[in-house]
């Protein structure tokens, strides 16, 4: 097997069947119908965004933690972002009581069994489609978003690209999961979007994209340590890697690339 079909078989085993989706898209509509009966007016709308929109999501079998963002939109916007997602939290607890239910700021998380469901408070924005709660980190309360702008992006560059921007993603977020994820889900995505090339020299398959990509990706100068030895490591061995096949050392490679992304087994994470 050489890199590319091990990448490709990588891409696919990541690929959430449609069977899942459709399990999925139940349980959100079931959600979505509940938000409606218990808010009533106080909430406009709800949306599904995130890596399921742009079917980027990883399966449960190579990502355990993985989970779909519902963006619930509140209609009156003057409170501070706890309040909405105190609302959220006692709704789950009132129709889900059986369920795993916690607050990860800013989301409030429903573990559905099959799933894992990120309630996103929300109100719409003057200068953005929504505003959502900030994270600490980022030292405000509200935050703009355009929850569909991304996933424009990230269609086009699939497109501009022989359809393989999307299979990159979910490999190296396998990646991202193997190694203790010092990445953000989101900015890891946003990252091999903004890297894909344009014009003439596309990427041609999953190797050229792998081998062309992991050189830009970068963690930031605050990046704790861990982070960048994760990040130096699948640099340093896809560079050793693309050298051994340069040389018709394909297995070699082959190995190399298995080593950094192994192939998902149930459970694994």
């Amino acid at each position: 097997m050489s890199v590319n079909a091990h990448l490709a078989a990588i891409a696919s085993q990541c690929c959430l069947r449609d069977d899942e989706r459709e399990t999925v898209k139940t349980s959100v509509r079931h959600i979505q119908n509940a938000l409606q009966t218990y808010f009533g007016s106080d909430v406009s709308h709800s949306i599904v965004f995130g890596s399921f929109s742009r079917k980027t999501i990883l399966p449960r079998m190579a990502d355990p933690l993985s989970d779909v963002d519902l963006l619930v939109c509140f209609k009156d916007g003057r409170h501070a972002p706890q309040t909405y997602m105190d609302q959220l939290r006692r709704f789950v607890e009132k129709r889900y009581q059986r369920s795993e239910i916690r607050q990860s700021n800013p989301t409030i998380q429903l573990s559905m069994g099959h799933i894992r469901i990120e309630l996103v408070p929300a109100v719409e924005s003057f200068f953005s489609p929504y505003v959502i709660p900030a994270k600490a980190k980022d030292y405000q309360e509200w935050i703009g978003t355009d929850p569909n702008g991304f996933d424009e992006e990230i269609i086009s560059a699939n497109q501009n690209n022989r359809s393989l921007v999307k299979p990159l993603s979910r490999i190296l977020k396998r990646w991202n999961v193997s190694a203790n994820r010092p990445f953000e889900s989101f900015d890891l995505e946003r990252q091999i979007v903004e890297h894909a090339p344009s014009g003439f020299f596309t990427y041609q398959n999953h190797a050229d994209a792998f081998y062309r990509c992991v050189p830009n990706l970068d963690l930031g100068w605050s990046a704790a340590q861990w982070k960048r030895n994760a990040l130096a490591r699948l640099k340093r061995m896809a560079a050793e890697a693309r050298s051994a096949e340069r040389l018709r050392y394909g297995e070699t490679a082959r190995q190399q690339v298995a080593r950094l992304i192994p192939l998902a087994t149930a459970g694994a994470g």
